[in-house]
């Protein structure tokens, strides 16, 4: 079962920039999954945005320290296989059958639940 989720990276066009787009993405996420949400990397520009996110998501908004990264590194070591395999799997879907980015990523596994014992990496949202 899923305790934290977890976020690299939000990116959003300059363009489209301080209109609540990212904000309405962590609202989204927050409400979705009820999960505590963990930052990995936090660049320093976009302090803004993540003091703005904690006071609005509704959700705990924590950063992995520097100190944490070996410990989760380790802890999502036995993953990397699944990962990988789905990084073939969708770019194949994306590239070579030319399906759309969401029917691309929403299939997952081919055996999915059962690719991880308790079939809970990819489980769908609640």
């Amino acid at each position: 079962m899923l305790k934290k989720l977890y976020i690299f990276n939000i990116t959003i066009q300059d363009a489209n920039r301080r209109q609540g787009f990212g904000l309405a993405v962590m609202a989204y996420l927050a409400t979705t999954y009820r999960l505590p949400i963990t930052t990995i990397k936090e660049v320093f520009s976009a302090s803004g945005f993540w003091r703005a996110a904690r006071l609005a998501s509704g959700a705990p908004i924590e950063t992995l320290s520097i100190s944490e990264m070996d410990a989760e590194r380790e802890r999502w070591f036995p993953l990397k296989p699944l990962t990988d395999q789905l990084d073939v799997l969708i770019s194949d879907r994306l590239f070579n059958k030319r399906e759309s980015w969401e029917t691309a990523v929403g299939r997952g596994l081919p055996d999915w639940p059962a690719s991880t014992p308790d079939g809970s990496l990819f489980a769908r949202r609640p």
